[in-house]
């Protein structure tokens, strides 16, 4: 058995495991279809980061992107469009202007959720800055983390990486 169909199965029966049982995929919203992919991106470049270059980069990667699509479900299962509003516009903001380390919040009086994002370090990549942050969203009581990078295109826009 080569080492793709190893991964293959072990990500199959990985990614089975973490389905929630309690929302059906038919019966998912966009936020929550959205927080999966996302969180299974975020996920797999963190761990496959963390693991560059080991012996098992391959299989943190996809731990990683199982446990990202995990809470990534949760999280958009939770937030509600303005919530997502708030927070995506936060962290553009957080990217353009703040210093390293500087917190913007942001709150959705309606949901009740709220949540801050910094930026944790700047370097440049084509000429362009790059930004790593941390995200921390508070839904229902429960404080979910991210991490990220982004870089600014030539045209002002900002791309996760």
């Amino acid at each position: 058995m080569t080492k793709l169909s190893t991964l293959f199965i072990l990500s199959s029966i990985i990614l089975g495991a973490c389905t929630l049982s309690t929302t059906t995929p038919q019966a998912q919203g966009p936020k929550q279809a959205v927080g999966t992919v996302t969180g299974m991106v975020l996920g797999g470049k963190v761990a496959n980061d963390f693991a560059e270059g080991s012996r098992n980069e391959g299989l943190w990667t996809m731990a990683g992107v199982a446990l990202g699509a995990f809470l990534g479900n949760e999280v958009g299962a939770s937030m509600d469009r303005q919530d997502a509003f708030l927070a995506e516009r936060a962290t553009l903001q957080a990217l353009e202007y703040n210093k390293t380390q500087q917190v913007i919040a942001w709150k959705n009086p309606d949901s009740g959720n709220y949540g801050t994002v910094y930026p944790t370090n700047t370097s440049s990549h084509n000429g362009q800055p790059c930004r790593e942050f941390t995200q921390e969203i508070n839904i229902g009581g429960n404080i979910e983390t991210a991490y990220g990078k982004a870089c600014r295109n030539a045209d002002g826009s900002w791309d996760l990486k």
